[in-house]
């Protein structure tokens, strides 16, 4: 029988590391063409923000970060702990950079990372690679190219630049790392557009970002497209009607704009409630602004039922962050779904025992009032019962709070004496030209009877709004119908009554209802 000699051993057992290397990195070229393939363009340029800002954060105690967006790269940089041989190759690889994660860190260079290429799929590293400690290499323009086609491209460039990673370490050292660690993208034509709209929604949320991380203390964004320069800083506040305060000086192109986020938190830390408020006792509208967080925004909840913002970092979110695990008959989602039931569940009484106690105090209380949980965008309808059922909770709150301006004080939706403009009627007002009716409107609805609408110039807002709020025990609505009923007296300005039912295309109340006057002045039917 033969023996291999020591060169053919060696020979073959370099092989075989070789072979295993590739066959290694062709399952991480595969995952990584996946995860390129299923990047959102909608919400991608927001999104891959958040990636990039969730890894600075996970970085640093004290976390600055600057980005910039010029018309063919795009920037991101942290004051965070630099590259080490660890995390520069599992961003390589696009694998987790930690092996076990913490209640701080949320793990680096996941899969959501590959939502950064929206804004290139090629970019380089500038800072410091550290391999031993107070052991720094430059990192000077370090390439990551994830450009391919067919995969095999993949597979070489993956292998080529963990390759280069082992030749840094050829290189001279020093015992200072540099302060920033660097990312830039060049950026492709066609994406521009995109990343100036994804940057200037990550603008509009970072007061919130900031809010919900603890680490991050600074922010710099500069879009040198449409010459918009903005800096963040945030410090805390003391406590005001029972809510912290969080003041986020935001400054813009040189003009000073600092704002107070009011919120509620738990006694764990772990969950926060921004509260739609300008001021500790003036609501105000949060459009635009994701509903859920953990941490950072579930993209597409701006919308998701109610005016509060709702951050725990024990929700389960979805894989692309764009909602919750919700009930939809799906066993291997129902451990997360019910988890996030029952933070849901908690946060919402949370929220009403403060609301009980404070909302009497608030202004301005349609600004908070709104609802717009919408069940019929759910296909799955165990999801849809679940939101259908959210959407009970919050009326069933809100509708017997005396919340609700009128000329007699305030007043709940449950009050008998209340009422509010039909759907009808507010479609026929907000069509142009007929809002001027309002008033009348107004006056005609509270002719003979008891019932008591909202403030004149909040009458339509609060009628769209409770119409939002569902299905209540008490028919709180009123019509054109309803209110031809109750004419029965020639007012100054009957006329004007006339005029919008005419508008509302209700024709036929004129011979159904004495809403006409003959030459006697008594009011009669039309023949």
């Amino acid at each position: 029988m033969m023996q291999l000699n020591n060169d053919e051993l060696k020979m073959l057992q370099n092989q075989k590391r070789e072979k295993e290397r590739r066959q290694d990195n062709k399952q991480h070229a595969t995952k990584i063409d996946q995860g390129l393939r299923s990047v959102d363009s909608q919400t991608g340029p927001t999104r891959a923000i958040w990636e990039l800002c969730q890894n600075a954060r996970d970085l640093a105690e004290d976390c600055h970060i600057k980005i910039e967006l010029s018309k063919d790269q795009f920037r991101f940089s942290h004051n965070g702990k630099p590259f080490d041989m660890d995390s520069l190759s599992s961003l390589i690889k696009q694998v987790s950079g930690q092996s076990k994660e913490t209640d701080e860190t949320v793990g680096q260079y996941g899969t959501g990372f590959l939502t950064t290429h929206y804004y290139g799929m090629k970019f380089f590293l500038y800072g410091s690679y550290q391999i031993g400690e107070d052991m720094y290499i430059d990192l000077d323009g370090f390439e990551i190219d994830r450009s391919h086609d067919p995969i095999d491209d993949l597979i070489e460039k993956i292998t080529l630049q963990l390759t280069k990673t082992d030749e840094l370490l050829n290189k001279p050292y020093s015992s200072e790392c540099k302060e920033w660690t660097t990312f830039v993208y060049d950026l492709p034509e066609h994406h521009k557009n995109g990343a100036v709209e994804g940057l200037s929604a990550a603008i509009k949320q970072m007061p919130y970002v900031m809010l919900f991380n603890d680490r991050m203390t600074k922010c710099q964004i500069d879009d040198n497209i449409n010459n918009v320069h903005m800096t963040f800083a945030k410090s805390q506040r003391p406590d005001e009607n029972g809510m912290k305060v969080m003041r986020i000086d935001v400054e813009r192109n040189g003009v000073n704009m600092p704002m107070n986020i009011y919120y509620l938190e738990s006694e764990s830390g772990e969950e926060r409630i921004v509260l739609p408020l300008e001021s500790p006792t003036k609501a105000c509208r949060l459009d635009g602004i994701s509903k859920l967080f953990m941490h950072f925004p579930l993209l597409g909840t701006e919308d998701f039922g109610f005016e509060f913002i709702f951050h725990s970092r024990n929700f389960k979110p979805e894989e692309k962050r764009n909602g919750l695990y919700l009930p939809d008959g799906n066993e291997n989602n129902q451990k997360e779904a019910e988890q996030n039931i029952e933070v849901l569940t908690r946060m919402q009484a949370f929220l009403f025992k403060w609301l009980s106690e404070h909302i009497s105090e608030i202004e301005n209380t349609k600004a908070l009032a709104r609802l717009c949980f919408n069940p019929d965008k759910y296909e799955n309808e165990e999801k849809a019962d679940f939101i259908e059922g959210l959407r009970k909770v919050w009326t069933d709150f809100y509708a017997w709070r005396p919340m609700i301006p009128t000329t007699e004080g305030r007043m709940s939706a449950m009050d008998h004496r209340f009422y509010v403009l039909d759907h009808e009627i507010i479609q026929c007002l907000e069509k142009e030209g007929n809002i001027q009716h309002l008033s009348t409107i107004c006056k005609y609805a509270q002719i003979g009877n008891e019932n008591i609408l909202p403030c004149t110039e909040e009458c339509v807002e609060w009628s769209k709004i409770i119409a939002g709020w569902g299905e209540l025990k008490l028919n709180p609505f009123i019509g054109v119908k309803d209110i031809a009923e109750n004419v029965n007296e020639r007012l100054d300005d009957l006329h004007d009554f006339l005029l919008f039912v005419k508008a509302c295309k209700q024709d036929g109340l004129f011979t159904s209802y004495a809403l006409i006057h003959n030459r006697e002045g008594t009011l009669c039917k039309a023949n």
